[in-house]
């Protein structure tokens, strides 16, 4: 799960959704968030939706992105806690 393989997941996209589906613990969320920001990076894309199957999952997911956040502002000078929202069928008015 590294940057070479974030790189061919983008070239090889001909679709416009990817994904993921490995065993736990192989950095799924990693590659996932890292494809995100150079897809951003390269391409402008700048909307993106990340579904997961399980309140748990989801829990894991925000967590994710809170322990990462320095990491990814280093690389890609983004605050991903700036530009990213949990979805909540409770509080539509948040969504765009």
């Amino acid at each position: 799960m590294d940057f070479l393989l974030t790189k061919r997941l983008i070239r090889n996209m001909k679709k416009r959704f990817l994904q993921l589906r490995w065993k736990r613990g192989l950095g799924k969320t990693y590659v996932y968030l890292r494809t995100i920001l150079e897809l951003y990076k390269e391409y402008g894309f700048k909307k993106f939706m990340i579904v997961v199957p399980s309140v748990a999952i989801r829990k894991g997911v925000e967590k994710s992105i809170e322990q990462l956040r320095d990491h990814f502002k280093r690389l890609y000078n983004v605050d991903l806690s700036k530009y990213s929202f949990i979805y909540d069928s409770n509080n539509l008015g948040k969504s765009k």
